[in-house]
């Protein structure tokens, strides 16, 4: 059985939080250096030093290490600069000497300083790694470091990653650190998510479609002078320390309501929902969040009064919604703001009663709907980019269609003549046989060349009609009657071969081949029509979501299999109207969309909701089911959509911690609906 990440392509162009299974917060896998096992390429900038290629076998098995020689005198390095905006990183690079025992050296120099490791090597391979803070990593192996002999060693595996929270997760794809890259920086899913359920942690792939930025400048330095102290009374703040893998503030109030505030001009979105989050924890008290000069929708400050030791909220005023999540020894709490109304201005304090103490962490400031993961920040605002995940074509348990009946259509390989096709041309076109083919000559636009077979079909029955056309400018057209009747499937005039599955809509049905409007011949061959089993194809998702209501009918994104606006598959959770959380199932072929749809309130608006649904598409029925309970089945539709070149989006709206992800395709892609209730259940 293939995991998500084995079948999906994603795609993140920056950094992202999470948290590992041992409950700390950490960054996603990732690697800021690029081409980690290739030390030929120019990123590599090379001094005094040559580079062998794929000279030994790499610690993983591969032929992919490389020899690092000096060639001339003197001091030997190469390096790679990777400049970056944050702080707090490790250098990591396996290395081994040719024959015998020596010393090499690594470092890191951030434009100022520099970090380095004296490295005993030996004719194994040992993994080394040298950390330091900065806003520029350029990463060395050299032989400057004192006590450095080397002239000549292997190397594979650079790697470059954040280390400040709590360190990065491992890539679940091998089990340690290293992650490989080539022309790029590389930051992988999030497939190893952990969130706290009330009784347990829960592993997941943490997926969030949306780009968010957090607003407030220093994240995890509570000394800054971007919080302001004696808010309305006097309180101290200090770096406590970490916890969970982020920093802690303890702010202490010395006098009545002490607190400390973030103000900031231009950091608001005009007209839209923000939402901010933080992490708490102290005794029997109330802290109170409050905004001023700004979020005055509802004509007042929006407040709320938080219990850090309980994690209840009392008398909030303004908020959108106001939600606690129990979290380690303390809580997160969401406050959602209403939309922005034309104030730009930061302005948000939090105030501790007096002589009480409450100690903070991980706090962010968001334009969103809902809160989002932990975006640190050291000075200026952060941008965590959105994550974009596609299972390819090619991954994809595509319906294949399997016959039960015989040929329906005589003479569809025209070996010797046109027998049992009518001619239909029209003025001066005509049709004939030769070489095995059927010739539609035409003569112009209203001068066609045009053959039309009527055969019987069951109505209701799935069909599947292929030919050949070796040549452009030819239409196929099927039909209830004779060549001129309404059409249910036209192809584009071009050549190569059609395969099409089709809904009989009648006892008979026609099939209509046609020159396309040109002077000259073109050509069919190998007609065939034979009912087949319907195509189907069953898809279950199940995990934890996070999304507002936005009186959107796209609240909640599921999966999106779409060639265009008239052919498409998808699942999605609405909450326009009435709605607040509604299970929405669809289909559309050639234009026509049938759908099954839930309960309005079948889920409610919060942070990691649980959801389970499944869905069932075929050339006739489309159904879904929603926690163990299948809908109504719409019996409507047709024909199943030509999907047969088209990737398919998956999460493509909304914030998720994904746990399943199942689809049955191939010759077995119905379930059925007790099938979708076991699956959703």
């Amino acid at each position: 059985m293939s995991t998500l990440s084995d079948i999906t392509t994603h795609s993140r162009a920056g950094n992202a939080t999470m948290v590992d299974t041992d409950g700390l917060l950490k960054w996603g896998p990732h690697n800021l250096l690029t081409y980690s096992e290739d030390f030929t390429n120019a990123a590599w900038s090379k001094t005094n030093t040559t580079v062998t290629p794929n000279a030994v076998a790499a610690p993983d098995g591969t032929m992919t290490a490389d020899l690092l020689a000096v060639s001339t005198s003197g001091d030997w390095r190469i390096l790679q600069t990777n400049p970056t905006d944050d702080t707090g990183y490790t250098f990591r690079v396996w290395l081994r000497t040719v024959s015998g025992e020596g010393t090499a050296g690594i470092r890191i120099f951030n434009g100022a300083t520099f970090e380095d490791t004296l490295c005993d090597v030996n004719e194994s391979w040992t993994l080394f790694e040298v950390s330091h803070l900065g806003t520029n990593q350029n990463c060395y192996i050299d032989s400057r470091v004192s006590g450095a002999n080397l002239t000549q060693l292997y190397a594979w595996g650079a790697h470059l990653y954040r280390s400040d929270l709590g360190g990065m997760v491992d890539n679940p794809d091998r089990g340690d650190s290293y992650v490989p890259t080539t022309d790029s920086a590389a930051y992988l899913p999030r497939t190893d998510n952990h969130i706290w359920d009330g009784s347990q942690w829960v592993k997941g792939y943490l997926h969030e479609s949306e780009a968010r930025t957090n607003i407030i400048f220093h994240s995890e330095d509570f000394e800054a002078a971007s919080w302001l102290n004696a808010v309305v009374g006097t309180s101290t703040r200090t770096n406590f320390g970490t916890k969970y893998g982020f920093t802690l503030g303890e702010i202490t109030a010395t006098s009545a309501d002490g607190g400390w505030r973030v103000a900031r001009a231009s950091a608001l979105t005009n007209g839209a929902r923000h939402a901010f989050s933080i992490y708490i924890e102290g005794g029997d008290f109330n802290v109170r969040f409050t905004t001023e000069n700004s979020f005055t929708t509802y004509g007042t400050t929006c407040a709320v009064l938080i219990n850090p030791s309980t994690g209840a909220s009392s008398s909030a005023v303004g908020f959108v919604d106001v939600i606690t999540k129990p979290y380690g020894d303390g809580y997160l709490v969401y406050l959602l703001f209403p939309n922005e109304s034309g104030n730009d201005t930061l302005s948000f304090e939090m105030r501790v009663p007096n002589g009480e103490t409450v100690y903070v962490g991980r706090p962010q400031f968001e334009a969103g709907a809902t809160s989002s993961s932990y975006i640190p920040t050291a000075g200026s605002t952060v941008t965590r980019a959105a994550d974009v995940m596609t299972i390819p074509i090619e991954n994809i348990p595509y319906p294949e269609p399997v016959v039960i009946g015989p040929e329906l259509v005589t003479n569809g390989t025209f070996d010797t003549d046109l027998t049992g096709w009518t001619d239909d041309s029209t003025g001066a076109g005509s049709t004939s046989q030769s070489g095995g083919q059927a010739v539609l000559t035409g003569a112009g636009t209203s001068d066609q060349g045009i053959l039309f077979q009527t055969f019987t079909t069951v109505t209701g029955n799935v069909y599947r009609l292929t030919l050949d056309r070796p040549t452009s400018s030819v239409i196929v057209q099927l039909g209830a009657a004779g060549s001129g009747s309404s059409n249910i499937h036209q192809s584009s005039n071009s050549s190569g071969p059609i395969d099409h599955v089709f809904v009989a809509l009648s006892t008979s049905t026609t099939v209509t081949v046609r020159n396309f409007n040109v002077v000259g011949d073109s050509a069919v061959d190998n007609i065939s029509v034979r009912e087949i089993n319907p195509l189907a194809v069953s898809i279950a998702v199940e995990g934890y979501m996070t999304y507002a209501d936005s009186d959107n009918s796209n609240e909640v994104v599921f999966h999106q299999w779409q060639l265009d606006a008239s052919n498409r598959i998808s699942a999605r959770v609405a909450t326009n109207s009435t709605k607040i959380g509604d299970p929405f199932f669809e289909q559309a072929a050639l234009g026509v969309s049938d759908f099954v749809t839930g309960a309005d309130d079948t889920y409610s608006p919060g942070i990691n909701v649980p959801f389970s649904i499944a869905s069932r598409h075929g050339s006739t029925f489309v159904n879904g089911a929603v926690e163990g309970t299948a809908l109504t089945a719409d019996t409507t539709p047709v024909t199943f959509p030509d999907l047969s070149t088209t990737d398919m989006s998956l999460f493509p709206t909304g914030n998720f911690h994904i746990t399943k992800f199942r689809m049955w395709g191939d010759t077995n892609g119905d379930i059925g609906d007790t099938g979708i209730a076991e699956a959703s259940a």
